[in-house]
This record gives structure tokens, sequence and C-alpha cells, in this order.
């Protein structure tokens, strides 16, 4: 999704077997008057029904806000089985091959961060899936 200066707000794809969602800042993941759309996300993420959600402790409202329309969401500080999709924000860079492997595996992983000074660096979480060209 882009907005009308062209500007990539929202992005999703498959990866491996399973799929992500990367949004333009982690705001967006926080905002509760976005709930329909972080609600539709989690379950286009999600590879079975009701399958729970994992949320980074950084992101901790996130979760009321899955909480609060009735997602089985719940504080991880990593993510693990059984959870169908996970959520972060784009500044972790400690478990960036678990995340690979999340995804590839079949989970769906819904990410938030803005494209700023540290965009070059391969230690940015989300350049290891999708490199910055030099």
């Amino acid at each position: 999704m882009v907005n009308d200066q062209g500007q990539v707000l929202i992005a999703a794809s498959s990866y491996g077997r399973g799929r992500l969602v990367v949004v333009s800042h982690e705001g967006y993941l926080l905002d509760a008057g976005l709930a329909p759309f972080l609600l539709n996300a989690v379950g286009w993420l999600c590879p079975s029904p009701g399958a729970p959600v994992g949320v980074h402790p950084s992101l901790a409202l996130l979760a009321n806000i899955l909480q609060g329309s009735g997602v089985e969401a719940q504080i991880q500080p990593e993510p693990r089985e059984p959870l169908g999709v996970y959520c972060i924000n784009a500044y972790n860079d400690t478990m960036t091959a678990e995340l690979i492997q999340f995804v590839k595996r079949g989970g769906g992983l819904l990410m938030g961060g803005e494209w700023c000074f540290p965009m070059g660096s391969l230690m940015y979480v989300h350049n290891r899936f999708d490199p910055p060209l030099r």
C-alpha cells in the first residue's frame, strides 16, 4: 500500500512457507484506531485459525489491542511453537536467524519499523530479509 506521494506504507509477501507484513513505522502497530487493519493482518498471517499470536515485549500495547479484539495474544520474548504469528519492531537484531526460520517454516511475521539511519546495516533486522542495494 502506498500513499498519494508513492511512499510505501505497508508491504506484504510470502517467504518460504510463511508470510510477512511490514509497516513503515512501529507506531502503526500500537495504534488502537488501526485495530481493524491489525486484525486483518494477523488473520492473513496466521497459518491456522486460532493459533496464538506472540508479541515481543517492546510492543506490549499491541498485545492489549489484539486481546481486546478477541485474539489470543501473549507477550513472548522470541518466536516459538505453537505460535502462528509473531509481532516485533524492526530494531531488534538479536533473533534474526530465529525470525527467518520461523517464517520459512510457515509462521507469520508482523513487523514495524521506519527506514532510517541504519538502513544500510545488515544488523538492521528487515535488511536480513531484503538486503539493501549497494
